[in-house]
């Protein structure tokens, strides 16, 4: 079992740069990739997002790359436009003729720099022995990110085996007070009747099967039957290899839903303490289930 909170981080030292990958990922209903990449890698996204694909099925994902070049071996270069810096200087020495410049350094300084004459350029080029780097240094990121997920994935797992196993020690709680309640109900009912008609022997065997039916209504076996195969269901769940985080959630969804259709039918005390303590543990499954892959 995966949990959808993952971190990984992988460094290379390449020839001219270092790069630092971070995959981080939390959960989501679905799967959301955001990836920010150096200029010079932009064009490999694509492969970046099959990468992820290929091991992570949910979550919201975030892919981050820095890519820091060496000093020494940087590839920016400064370009000098030489046609162009001789036309400036043309026209500069024609315009010093013409209003008898003298002391023109200065200002020819001035022209040179407000002219474009100086460029800087840097090589965005990508060999394919540093692409092939790249992408094996983005695996090993998510690779570690995923182990992380695993990990978590495995103590979300141990968790909910625990909770899964209260609820069904307060099942069996409830199971034991079913016929209590269902007694108790059947001698509220009774004595309603009591004080309609004082005189039960006319129409004893009516107010018999009025009561039995009454009691059928309030009794709480086919959702109790129900929370039991559910937690069955999600233990089941738990020990299977592939993604299950969607239908431990179905299940939690329906476990609350039979709980809260056995609390609106109990008018036991020990009933409604067994039902305040399910509902309990479900919500601490519930919350857990939405992290689960």
């Amino acid at each position: 079992m995966l949990s959808m909170t993952g971190f990984g981080i992988a460094k290379i030292s390449l020839p001219e740069s270092e790069l630092v990958i971070q995959v981080k990922s939390v959960n989501s209903r679905f799967l959301d990739i955001k990836i920010n990449l150096p200029r010079d890698y932009q064009f490999f996204e694509k492969d970046v997002r099959e990468l992820i694909k290929k091991n992570l099925s949910r979550g919201n994902v975030e892919v981050y790359c820095s890519k820091r070049n060496s000093a020494k071996k940087s590839k920016t270069e400064i370009k000098v436009d030489k046609e162009l810096a001789k036309k400036w200087l043309t026209g500069f020495n024609k315009l010093k003729k013409e209003l008898n410049l003298k002391d023109e350094k200065p200002l020819l300084l001035d022209v040179i720099k407000s002219v474009p004459v100086l460029s800087l350029h840097e090589d965005k080029s990508v060999s394919a022995s540093e692409k092939k780097q790249f992408l094996k240094t983005m695996k090993d990121a998510v690779t570690a990110c995923l182990a992380e997920r695993k990990r978590e994935g495995a103590a979300l797992k141990t968790s909910i085996k625990a909770q899964l196993q209260v609820l069904f020690k307060e099942t069996q709680s409830i199971e034991k007070n079913r016929e209590k309640a269902n007694k108790e109900i059947a001698q509220r009912i009774l004595d309603k009747f009591k004080k309609i008609n004082s005189d039960l022997s006319l129409d004893t065997a009516r107010i018999a099967q009025e009561t039995s039916l009454l009691v059928e209504k309030s009794d709480i076996n086919e959702e109790l039957v129900r929370l039991q195969e559910h937690i069955s269901e999600c233990k089941k769940l738990l020990n299977k290899t592939g993604r299950v985080g969607k239908k431990l959630d179905f299940y939690s969804q329906e476990m609350l839903r039979e709980v809260n259709t056995i609390g609106s039918k109990s008018q036991v005390k020990q009933l409604t303490h067994s039902v305040v303590n399910c509902k309990s543990v479900i919500e601490q499954i519930r919350e857990q289930v939405q992290n689960v892959e």
